[in-house]
């Protein structure tokens, strides 16, 4: 059985293209999760944690070279 979340996130501006992207504690990246092109404010990222250990995990959304959002969270 496959665990998912589905990750959404608001910015200001509409965003073209993004990327998330999920990092261990080591800073090293376990997934990277393109979002299609949309030109919209609302995006989604569907998380599949096959092949994620539990522990705790940071994760950056960026776009366009900038960082739009930052922050961690805990697979168990």
């Amino acid at each position: 059985m496959t665990e998912q979340a589905i990750i959404r996130f608001t910015t200001r501006k509409p965003v073209i293209e993004s990327v998330l992207r999920v990092m261990d504690t080591q800073g090293r990246i376990v997934k990277e999760m393109k979002c299609n092109p949309s030109n919209t404010q609302e995006l989604t990222f569907r998380f599949n944690r096959e092949g994620i250990s539990a522990g705790i995990y940071f994760y950056s959304l960026e776009s366009e070279g900038r960082t739009l959002a930052t922050g961690r969270f805990t697979a168990e």
